[in-house]
This record gives C-alpha cells, structure tokens and sequence, in this order.
C-alpha cells in the first residue's frame, strides 16, 4: 500500500465510494484492509532466519448492489483459459475529514464475492479485492 498515512484517512472517512466508472458509485459500508507478506522460516546454526515474499494484499468490503452490479461483480470472477482470474482497475473515491475528494486507483483481481440476502432491503455481497500491484502516490489523486 502508499502508506499508513493514506490507509488511516480512508478508514476515517465519512464516506467511501467504489467508482466502477460511467456515473457508477457504490457505497462501501465496511472496510478492511489486509497488508500481507508471506512468511517463511529456516532454522540454522546461528538461529532462525525470516524470509518474506511479495505482497498479499487485500481489502475486503460490504456492498449493496443492484442487479447491473451484481452481474459486474460475477463477472470480475469468471477465470479465463489459463485459469486467472481477470484484473481491472478499481477507484477508491473518499473523503477525509479534513480536505477534498481523494481517489486511490488499484488494480485488482476479485477472488471472493459472497451475496447476502436480508430480511428486508437491498442485496448485499461481501467482496473480496486482492491488490495485485504496490500502490504508490501516483495511484493517489
């Protein structure tokens, strides 16, 4: 991620919004990021040493979709020939409590997408984002 500077911001914020583009945005209720480096351990004479590999991160969130947006979001995980899942660029639009409208641009691939129905009110699907690239300020505008 940009840094923990950024992340804190959008946690803060008052508002955070999902741009799928063409007017389209969707609010994100719940937020939660994940900063992940894989972990492997060797045991030697001197110890044990950690190794740490590429980033794993992800952020995961609450949506309520329409019936446009729910057919979007089957289809972020409809794997192509090679087996991967398709990777698209998703604006996170928000704004701190203090400034103007910020945007985060991150390209992603969509693992999980899990629907809910509640009793009353609109379809809601838990969606999992997996951040395939290292977001730096120029992501950030």
């Amino acid at each position: 991620m940009a840094n923990i500077g950024e992340i804190t911001e959008v946690i803060n914020a008052t508002q955070v919004h999902l741009d799928l583009g063409l007017d389209r945005f969707i609010l994100m209720q719940d937020l939660d990021f994940s900063i992940v480096r894989p972990e492997s351990r060797e045991a030697t004479d001197a110890g044990a040493i950690y190794f740490y590999g590429q980033d794993q991160n992800e952020f995961t969130s609450t949506l309520v979709l329409s019936g446009p947006e729910i057919s979007t979001f089957v289809g972020y995980t409809v794997i192509d020939v090679n087996g991967a899942l398709p990777q698209n660029d998703f604006k996170i639009v928000y704004q701190p409590k203090t400034g103007s409208l910020i945007t985060i641009t991150v390209t992603c691939a969509v693992p999980k997408v899990e629907f809910l129905k509640p009793a009353e009110g609109g379809t809601m699907c838990n969606v999992t984002f997996r951040i395939l690239e290292e977001v730096t300020a120029a992501d950030i505008t």
